[in-house]
């Protein structure tokens, strides 16, 4: 469709370093390290409210031991005020 993401973190038509962290996952079996290079993306989405205004894509590069992929997460801004969630009792 065409839509353009700009950055959020580093915002500007400049090439920029991705943000580079490293991750300790710890698992039944010992821990793992996973070294990460991540941008954060974001667009508005042109809906009224009460949709959200921004949606955003977060692209990581992924390196584990010898391996290495990318992962890509979508997600929105949500209001906690603006859920409306339903009464249910609680069993004492």
């Amino acid at each position: 469709d065409g839509k353009t993401y700009d950055r959020v973190w580093a915002p500007g038509s400049s090439r920029v370093e991705p943000r580079q962290q490293v991750e300790t996952v710890q698992t039944t079996t010992g821990t793992i390290e996973r070294k990460i290079q991540a941008m954060l993306y974001g667009a508005r989405t042109g809906a009224a409210p009460p949709a959200p205004a921004t949606e955003y894509v977060l692209v990581c590069a992924v390196e584990q031991g010898d391996e290495a992929w990318i992962e890509v997460y979508a997600g929105i801004d949500i209001n906690p005020a603006a859920l409306t969630l339903p009464a249910v009792p609680l069993d004492s």
